[in-house]
């Protein structure tokens, strides 16, 4: 099974806060999220509610994703975004949110992940996910060359 949807952010409402700025407090010894990390999962759930999958995933998933970011004057559409925020921070939010809203079970499903970020007039997230094969052939095949 596949399913996959691009979902339009306008520039305002896009998320600039990742999970990696949450803050500690050294009086309760705990990380605590910022006004500003609450409002960026509020934005995310926004624009992932009711586009979820008729069925729930619940086994071995390749995700993709592509950050369509609202484009900078001096970029072209399509332009590679070569600067913050970066992917590995952008996805860890992103991907305990689809879990949250039942895109698949467990975000430990995902094993291949294809993850990118670009400059375009119309801003917004695509996603793509993909029930995978529990063999994957296609790695044995390449792995027998360093064997």
């Amino acid at each position: 099974m596949t399913f996959n949807f691009f979902t339009k952010i306008k520039s305002e409402d896009f998320p600039r806060t990742t999970a990696q700025q949450k803050k500690f407090s050294t009086k309760t010894k705990r990380f605590y999220e910022t006004s500003k990390t609450k409002l960026a999962k509020g934005q995310l759930i926004n624009a992932l509610c009711g586009k979820q999958p008729n069925k729930q995933f619940d086994t071995p998933i390749e995700l993709t994703v592509i950050w369509v970011f609202p484009k900078v004057k001096q970029a072209k559409n399509g332009q590679r975004k070569g600067t913050r925020p970066d992917l590995d921070n952008l996805q860890k939010t992103l991907q305990d949110t689809l879990a949250k809203l039942g895109y698949y079970k467990d975000d430990s499903l995902i094993t291949d992940l294809i993850v990118k970020k670009r400059w375009h007039d119309c801003s917004g997230i695509y996603i793509k996910i993909r029930e995978v094969e529990k063999i994957d052939n296609e790695f044995n095949e390449f792995i027998k060359e360093f064997d």
